[in-house]
């Protein structure tokens, strides 16, 4: 019933009003979380705009609020409950109300009612029409504009006049059967939440204009409609300056009373947080006292848990490391690294590669270089100690070749023998000569079996029937060292004549000029 007169904006009679107080008082310690918000909500709604007394059991009924916690109320009635608070403060009443606020009044209700005022800043076509005027007017002005505190929003603000510009559909009233007046428009009446809503923001800025939806829809042309801002603007101008000395002082009392009540908030608030505190510090020395042993206890098993788990982690670091450096040590092995590098980065690893290979390439163009010089393999090994001999296969081609030219010779050998004879039964020459008197030579067959009886690397031996390749490569090489050493001999002996050349010369120069 009180919320219905609230609503309205209906001020009840005497005897009524009084009935609803004794209801109030009797019931309110049954009522649920959410109609105790209601209740206070009405009740400061009539008390701020129809001055109308606050019942007896208002304090009360705020300390029942008290005892509850944020989460007993919805977020209608939490945004109630900071709309009363926010009456409060600006109530411009000489009757100041005094009660006592819950902590999470400045925190969870608060935070609601920022929310819902976020969430219901929207734009309609007429409010979009009005701004557009505001456009070609050329007034400058802001589209839902927030206040600083986040508290409220107006429609349109003009930064310059510091006016609130409010564009009230048909939500902001509601007709009122008991009017007699023929206009239909006449009968509107604004509601408690629109007037509540102008006189919240009247404490925000200098003045509050509002544009009804019947008067703006009337309006056809852009120029009636710029008559009407200018006009309503003019309006309010004039007004501001008949009652400026009054709304000032109006203003300076809303505001020491605002401040007297963030002073008493403030109290509040720090006397709750104290006794809190207090409440906690009381519960957890008594939570201490009960479980010391216990507490004593776990405390030592768990220093044992520590000390095992850390001895664990350090044998499972120690096998973890044996275990990497045993798979480094195979896989340098499987690349064919030295043992050094086991366990090493990779890094490291690739740098001895990339060596390896440019010592691989180096080694194979020397041995390309001696074989084309025809030096055998004994050579190469004591040249090069790292060198590997030639494959088993290598081997067998190489002895098949040797046998084929061994056999060519023969063949030919066999020829001259048989030339020979002939020429020594002809002539009656002796055996041991030829046709052109050169000796004859005697050729021991080359075959593979000989050549295995008489081919070891150890012996200098390089393959050709009848050669010494050794002792040429070492005569080839001494005459080169010979070769060089002459070259040398002849440039500094050259050296030496320019040298006593140009002494002689000099000498004479001087002896010629200066006698």
């Amino acid at each position: 019933v009180m919320l219905a007169y609230a609503t309205l904006g209906i001020v009840p009679n005497d005897k009524t009003w009084a009935a609803l107080n004794t209801a109030a008082g009797r019931v309110a310690r049954d009522m649920n979380s959410q109609n105790l918000a209601i209740a206070l909500w009405a009740s400061a709604t009539l008390f701020t705009v129809r001055d109308v007394e606050h019942p007896p059991c208002y304090a009360a009924v705020w300390d029942l609020v008290c005892g509850l916690k944020a989460s007993n109320f919805s977020g209608e009635g939490l945004g109630m409950l900071f709309h009363v608070h926010l009456m409060h403060s600006f109530s411009s009443s000489k009757r100041p109300t005094t009660v006592q606020y819950p902590t999470w009044l400045m925190v969870e209700a608060r935070d609601e009612w920022i929310r819902n005022v976020r969430d219901d800043s929207t734009v309609s076509i007429g409010h979009r029409e009005l701004a557009s005027v505001f456009d070609k007017l050329g007034i400058r002005h802001e589209i839902e504009h927030v206040t600083a505190d986040g508290c409220f929003s107006m429609d349109i603000y003009l930064p310059e006049q510091d006016i609130a510009v409010e564009f009230d559909g048909p939500t902001h009233y509601y007709h009122n059967i008991e009017d007699s007046s023929s206009s239909q428009d006449a009968r509107l009446t604004r509601t408690i939440k629109t007037e509540l809503r102008d006189f919240l923001l009247a404490k925000q800025c200098a003045k509050v204009v509002t544009v009804p939806y019947f008067e703006w829809g009337a309006l056809k042309s852009l120029e009636e409609r710029k008559t009407y801002v200018k006009d309503k603007l003019a309006n309010e101008e004039q007004a501001m300056d008949i009652v400026e000395e009054h709304d000032s002082a109006k203003r300076r009392a809303s505001l020491e009373e605002r401040r007297r009540l963030e002073e008493e908030w403030k109290v509040v608030t720090a006397v709750a947080a104290v006794t809190a505190a207090m409440e906690q510090g009381n519960a957890a020395a008594k939570k201490v006292k009960d479980k010391a042993p216990k507490k004593f206890k776990a405390v030592a098993m768990a220093a044992f848990y520590i000390a095992a788990t850390d001895a664990s982690d350090t044998a499972l670091k120690e096998a973890s490391r044996e275990k990497a450096a045993q798979t480094a040590g195979q896989e340098a092995a499987a690349t064919g690294g030295p043992p050094v590098f086991a366990g090493k980065s990779a890094p490291a690893m690739q740098r001895w590669k990339v060596k390896e290979a440019k010592k691989a390439r180096k080694q194979v163009a020397i041995d390309a270089t001696l074989t084309e010089l025809g030096v055998d393999d004994d050579l190469l090994a004591l040249a090069n100690p790292r060198v590997v001999l030639r494959g088993a296969a290598g081997e067998k081609e190489q002895e098949e070749g040797h046998t084929r030219d061994g056999n060519t010779v023969l063949g030919k050998q066999l020829e001259e023998e048989k030339a020979s004879v002939c020429c020594r039964r002809k002539g009656g020459k002796g055996t041991s000569t030829s046709v052109g008197g050169s000796k004859v030579i005697k050729v021991v067959p080359v075959t593979t079996e000989g050549r295995k009886g008489g081919e070891k690397r150890g012996k200098g031996k390089c393959g050709m029937p009848g050669g010494d390749n050794a002792s040429s490569i070492a005569s080839l090489i001494q005459d080169t060292a010979q070769g060089h050493g002459l070259a040398i001999l002849y440039i500094l002996c050259g050296s030496l004549s320019l040298l006593l050349f140009g002494l002689l010369f000099g000498i004479c120069r001087g002896i010629i000029i200066f006698p």
